[in-house]
């Protein structure tokens, strides 16, 4: 209640001033905002996909999330995945991935991210690969 109102606003954004100034404190807030935006905005999903990665090793496949597209050194198309850590998905590992790295699932967003907080409980019994 207090930050809709004109003078609730105006405090807030006088200490979001006051923590741009602070270098560290600038990097870490800015970022931190910009995540709680994504997740918080209707018209963006952050999780696009759910894929299969090879991490941490070869032979080995991890369950991630598609979070974007990138253009590698190289020139060539990547996907940005994010690999969340079970049991406490608000952690992992952010991997850049070339498409044939990578195996599309069939399972939707909120299907993965319910075996990946069962630590693989809950969920299919088969996963198909989504084409």
């Amino acid at each position: 209640i207090f930050a809709t109102h004109i003078i609730g606003r105006r405090l807030i954004a006088f200490g979001e001033k006051i923590i741009m100034w602070v270098p560290f404190l600038k990097t870490v807030y800015g970022v931190s905002k910009q995540v709680v935006n994504a997740f918080i905005d209707p018209n963006r999903v952050a999780f696009k996909a759910v894929v299969l990665v090879e991490f941490p090793q070869p032979g080995v496949r991890i369950i991630g999330f598609i979070t974007g597209k990138i253009e590698d050194p190289k020139g060539q198309n990547c996907y940005k995945v994010f690999v969340p850590t079970s049991p406490n998905p608000t952690s992992g590992f952010f991997l850049v991935v070339r498409p044939d790295e990578m195996q599309r699932t069939n399972l939707s967003v909120e299907d993965g991210m319910k075996m990946i907080i069962s630590g693989g409980i809950v969920g299919p019994s088969i996963l198909s690969e989504d084409r």
